[in-house]
């Protein structure tokens, strides 16, 4: 295993009452964002849930690397563009502590869909 070299966190704003359903809706992800973020180099990624406000706590090889190949990977927008759904644009709250309660782990189970997931 490579050791990591970067880490860092970053909030998301949920829209007002959006907390429970966007649980759910993350709850296990697809496979394929799985291997996406490990493919990017990705160690650990954990999501914490306090009131409206989720933290990202990422664990990574290389930032820049990871940036670079998430951003040519049609993965990551087909995945947003189901997020944002929960999420109120543009907002980017600073973090804070206590990050709140453990919603979402990398390392927890992925889900696969019965019928293939449509490419962007």
């Amino acid at each position: 295993m490579t050791e990591p070299t970067d880490y860092y966190e970053s909030c998301t704003q949920l829209l007002p009452g959006a907390a429970a359903a966007y649980e759910e809706f993350h709850r296990a992800v697809p496979g394929r964002i799985d291997r996406s973020l490990r493919a990017a180099g990705v160690l650990g990624w954990k999501i914490y849930l306090r009131g409206d406000v989720l933290t990202h706590c990422v664990t990574v090889e290389d930032r820049e690397r990871m940036d670079a190949i998430l951003d040519a990977d049609p993965t990551g927008p087909w995945w947003l563009a189901q997020a944002n759904r929960f999420l109120v644009s543009g907002a980017s709250p600073e973090v804070r502590r206590p990050l709140g309660r453990l919603i979402w782990d990398l390392d927890w189970p992925t889900r696969e869909t019965r019928a293939p997931e449509p490419h962007p």
